[in-house]
């Protein structure tokens, strides 16, 4: 099912030359598009996320997140967990492909990094919601998250994300809040 002729040399070694084209075509045509709707659109949904859960697709609003998590994890196709906090990802390959050739648009994409983002923080990873606000250009909520949690961010080594924080943000909308955060982040890395 999954032979081509051309683009790949699968010789006795395994491929000389790799058409990364040829591979997604093929992931295209013969896995990802005969994928169950429910499936696809779990793999989607996930592909923004660095690491995911059940609980957190289903806060997405992936119904039989469960499930459909359980199938592919049973199948050993598109996940792997993250070996320091259990939770999944993507793998690579998969992650690249989908955002490349099925990635969710404006809007869409923004409500799912937004959402991810406040499940972090309500389960105490502000790191994480954090860089789900940047990924999703969101001033405000960084701003927030930064006025909330920039010092204990910066002190728990996360002190570069706070920085890139700091530098997303327009230097007009300064505060003494913001600016002790920027300090005691410098300080961090070694930057004063």
């Amino acid at each position: 099912a999954l032979q081509r002729s051309g683009g790949i040399d699968w010789g006795s070694n395994g491929p000389s030359a790799v058409d990364w084209n040829e591979v997604f075509e093929l992931l295209a045509e013969e896995v990802i598009e005969r994928e169950r709707p429910a499936a696809l659109r779990l793999l989607r949904v996930t592909a923004p996320l660095d690491r995911f859960t059940p609980e957190l697709c289903t806060d997405l609003g992936l119904a039989d997140a469960g499930e459909t998590i359980a199938d592919m994890v049973r199948r050993g196709l598109y996940l792997e967990r993250r070996p320091s906090t259990g939770d999944l990802a993507l793998t690579p390959l998969i992650r690249d492909f989908l955002l490349e050739r099925f990635p969710l648009e404006g809007p869409e994409r923004e409500r799912v990094l937004l959402a991810a983002a406040e499940w972090h923080a309500a389960a105490g990873r502000p790191a994480e919601a954090l860089r789900l606000e940047l990924q999703a250009g969101r001033p405000l909520e960084v701003a927030a998250r930064l006025e909330a949690y920039g010092l204990p961010l910066a002190e728990a080594g996360n002190a570069e994300l706070v920085l890139e924080g700091i530098r997303f943000l327009p230097t007009s909308e300064r505060s003494a809040r913001r600016d002790l955060v920027e300090g005691a982040a410098r300080m961090a890395v070694g930057d004063m």
